[in-house]
This record gives C-alpha cells, structure tokens and sequence, in this order.
C-alpha cells in the first residue's frame, strides 16, 4: 500500500509539474505579445533574453539554428537529456562489459516545431556477445519523445522542461535485445541551470510499464530514472563535464543502481553546429547493467 500511494504521489507531482509550467509559459508568452516586439524571423518573441550579454558557452548561441530559441544555448551532456528543444541529428555509440561484450549504435532526431515544443524519435541497433550463449544483434526499443519547455524564467538562467517518453517494443525478447511487447510510458521532468562557466542540468522521469506477462508484472511495477550533470566551460571549445545518474526498478526485488560518468565535449569546427563528446561510464553499487561502459556522441544541429 505503501509503494501505491508513493507512486500515486510521483505521478501526481509530475502532472501538477506540467500544468504549472505549461500555464507559466502561457501567460509568460502572452505578456511578451504585448510588450517586447523583438521576434526571431519565425514570429517566436524572445521575452525578456538580452542577445547582447552572452554568457561564458560554445560559440554563439545566435549561429546554432538548430536551437529553437537562439537566445539559449546550453551544452549537451552525454547521458543526462537536455531540456533545451532543439532541431538536430545525434549518433551516439556505446561500448559496454556486461557478462560479456555490447555495442550500441543509436541515432536520434529531434526538430523543434516552435520555440517550446520538439519531437524526437531514438533508433537503437545492438550488438550482444554474451559470455555464455551466441552472439546476437538487431534492432532494440525504439523511443518517441514529446518535450514542452518554458522561458518564463531565462532572466534567471533557469530552463524547466517537462515531456513524456514512449518506449515502443521493436526489440527482440529471444535475443535479449529490448522487448516485442513491452510498451513504456515515461512522463519527465527536466531542469536547466547556468552561471558563468558552469552549467547543470537535472533529470527525472518515472517508466510505467505496459503489456507486461504476469512473470513481468511480478517483477517490476515500475521504473525511477534521475540525473545531474555538471559541466565547466574550460575554453570556448572545450568543456569538462560529470554525471551522476541512475535507476531504480520497484518491483518484487527491488533494485537501485548507480553510475559516475565523467567525460568531455568540444566544438570542432568555429560555426559550432557539430558537438563530440566522450567518456566513460563507471556503475558506483552491485546492482548494475554492466562492469562499465564507454560513450561517444556527435551532434549536427540545422
């Protein structure tokens, strides 16, 4: 009874989290209407951002056209989601030691149709080589995403998101790669904060699992997932970054794992629309996926 009424609590707050930034951005929106005229060429008002007093970031933020809003521009992490909407590619690829060998390869595509509201769809393609068993590979859970952020608060470098992820089941359960059944629903929250050189970005979503077997059912009710990450601007190109992030699955056994990531990300070319990262990730408890892991990505932003 307990773990329902908590969960009934966790979803409940998340709901009321994007009802009060949806009516915030509103009504923030509707007072930029009426008194700030200053639009960026698509009819998107700009609110209350000074364009003229960049702050310490990767270029720019005007030259990404892939950013919905120019007059924001926070740097991606590699694990932890950003909450900035946003039009680009991302490839990322993933090697990790997991009784056994995995790489992952995944490409993601987000376009953001206004200033707040971007869509974003995830293809994963999976390699598995287990330690006892054959090799196997194929297409894992594909994820389509729904982000909704608000500006109402950029004056004190604050950017709230809230959203909702749909894991879709293309994986293959006799391989051992994603599900052929399973669909989750994922409601997020997500927040963006920046001070000088440094930037944070935190991240909670709750995983609601549907279509389960009973056998499933059993195991797991449902999933936690969270995230910080801190990054430092060391020069204009290069940024140094770690992230703390986890999972907890309640369920008959309940289990928590934990991760430390550090890594670096860094603008290769001076127009700043492809971002490359590395790092590694380390698991910080027992319960874990796997012995560690190392993550690369490369974003294009149009």
């Amino acid at each position: 009874m307990k773990r329902t009424r908590a969960f009934a609590s966790l979803v409940a707050a998340m709901l009321m989290s994007s009802v009060a930034i949806g009516q915030t951005a509103a009504d923030h929106d509707d007072h930029d209407e009426h008194d700030d005229h200053d639009h960026d060429g698509r009819g998107h008002s700009h609110g209350h951002v000074h364009h003229d007093s960049p702050r310490h970031r990767p270029g720019d933020a005007g030259s990404h056209a892939g950013h919905a809003h120019p007059g924001i521009d926070l740097s991606h992490p590699i694990v932890v989601e950003s909450p900035l909407p946003e039009t680009k590619l991302r490839f990322n690829y993933r090697f990790a030691d997991a009784d056994g060998v995995e790489h992952e390869l995944e490409v993601e595509g987000e376009y953001a149709f206004t200033q707040n509201f971007s869509i974003e769809a995830v293809l994963p393609y999976v390699f598995v080589n287990p330690d006892d068993g054959d090799a196997e590979n194929g297409l894992g859970n594909a994820i389509l995403a729904f982000k909704f952020a608000s500006y109402a608060w950029v004056d004190k470098n604050v950017l709230p998101a809230v959203g909702l992820e749909v894991i879709l089941p293309t994986g293959d359960d006799e391989k051992g790669i994603g599900s052929d059944h399973i669909v989750e629903l994922e409601p997020f929250f997500r927040l963006g904060y920046w001070n000088g050189p440094f930037e944070f970005i935190a991240s909670v979503g709750l995983g609601i699992p549907l279509n389960q077997t009973s056998e499933e059912s059993d195991e797991e009710d449902f999933e936690l997932a969270y995230g910080v990450s801190v990054l430092y601007h060391v020069t204009p190109d290069l940024q140094a970054l770690i992230e703390l992030h986890g999972e907890s699955v309640f369920g008959e056994e309940d289990e928590h794992a934990f991760y430390v990531s550090p890594g670096v990300t860094f603008q290769p070319f001076s127009d700043k629309s492809i971002n490359v990262g590395a790092g590694v990730t380390l698991p910080l408890t027992d319960d874990r996926d796997f012995d560690y892991a190392i993550n690369l990505m490369t974003i294009l932003h149009f």
